[in-house]
């Protein structure tokens, strides 16, 4: 699990030294943080040679190229857009790609919670700022203005964003002690977020997770919920769209303010400009001088530009259905959740780039492909999954 704590270490380096820009690497950067990216890298380097007897068979199938392909594209991500992300979870699920996706889970999810405890006691102490001077407010319905902390995160949304490794940590775990603990700590943390940042989404997604056994039970016995969950990311992708231009022109409509005036600022964001490969002009202007562009799913069209986004699609799919074959319906729970969640912020994304290139490596792993049948899958019980060898 060195390999994730160091990569929670650098992403943390980012936030504790002088940087808003979560994912992108900066000359301004102190020397701490590329020391932590370098212990990340020789981590990551030293898991690999050590299980290069079972990576060595994955080179002679198919899935080894479609490693090179996440490579490729990950590359192509940090050229386009500046984020790096997309790299590191590349690289870090190629190291750890025999690890079960329950056991990466916990163990990020832990890690997660420990340096989330110590950035919280060290924000409450004084040692950690936020390093944005920046008054943040929000406008709710009926005109009152509302203050927010970012709790050192530079961003008030973030601050929930981080917990959410933690909480779907919880989520894999089964009835025990430990669980009952955790999601106490889970809880308190998630309350001391909504007071002080008013991240209503939080509360959303806090009670996604409470139903989340349910939409599992869901997903196993209607196979029409699993495919519309295999296309979850299109059809997210679609709604945003779709409500950028019908709820975006009317600013003063009760879509509009009930979303926060977000799909209005979309629609800004679009008539800016889309290329077919990286941001307009106005864009970049628009991105420096009006609200971040809130949405997951919009957020690489606009950056990316229309091949990133198309990219995009095709992969979160083919992840979800790997998923599915391999009857894994916790991980598409937690993706789902990602996406729901990603739908109104866009300071989630370097987190899901680091996590979903992250998750689609282990899935990967499980797979075996020939020319015969283009994914083969050997079917595991939800108790393999859970943790548990069936018998």
């Amino acid at each position: 699990m060195f390999v994730l704590f160091s990569l929670t270490l650098y992403v943390y380096a980012k936030i504790w030294t002088n940087t808003d820009q979560l994912g992108q690497a900066s000359p301004q950067d102190p020397p701490i943080v590329t020391l932590t990216l370098i212990l990340f890298f020789i981590a990551s380097a030293c898991r690999a040679l050590l299980s290069w007897r079972t990576l060595k068979p994955l080179v002679q199938t198919y899935n080894f190229y479609l490693f090179l392909l996440l490579a490729l594209f990950a590359v192509l991500f940090y050229r386009v857009t500046g984020i790096s992300t997309f790299i590191l979870g590349a690289i870090a699920g190629f190291a750890l790609q025999n690890e079960k996706p329950h056991t990466v889970i916990l163990g990020g999810g832990l890690i997660a919670l420990f340096f989330y405890t110590i950035h919280i006691i060290g924000y409450s102490c004084g040692l950690i700022n936020d390093q944005l001077n920046v008054n943040w407010t929000r406008q709710s319905s009926n005109g009152e203005t509302i203050s927010r902390l970012a709790l050192g995160f530079c961003y008030p949304t973030r601050a929930f964003a981080f917990l959410l490794p933690a909480c779907f940590a919880v989520y894999y775990l089964n009835k025990s002690l430990l669980k009952k603990a955790l999601m106490t700590l889970c809880a308190c943390y998630a309350l001391v977020v909504f007071i002080f940042t008013n991240t209503k989404t939080s509360l959303i997604i806090l009670i996604a997770l409470l139903f989340g056994p349910l939409i599992e039970k869901a997903l196993q016995k209607k196979r029409f919920l699993s495919y519309l969950a295999i296309a979850s990311y299109p059809i997210l992708y679609l709604i945003s769209l779709i409500l950028t231009l019908t709820a975006g022109s009317n600013w003063n409509g009760i879509i509009n303010r009930l979303l926060s005036w977000r799909p209005g600022f979309w629609l800004k964001y679009i008539n800016g400009g889309i290329n077919f490969i990286g941001m307009s002009d106005s864009n970049r202007q628009l991105q420096k001088l009006s609200n971040p562009l809130d949405n997951y799913f919009l957020s690489p069209l606009i950056s990316g530009g229309v091949a990133i986004s198309i990219f995009l699609i095709i992969w979160n799919v083919i992840f979800m259905y790997l998923a599915y074959k391999n009857r894994n319906f916790k991980l598409i729970v937690i993706v789902l959740i990602f996406e729901l969640y990603g739908m109104s912020e866009s300071q989630i994304q370097p987190i899901i780039m680091v996590f979903l290139p992250l998750l689609f490596s282990f899935v990967l792993s499980k797979t075996a492909l020939d020319d015969n049948d283009f994914f083969r899958y050997e079917l595991q019980t939800e108790d393999t999954f859970n943790g548990e060898s069936s018998k």
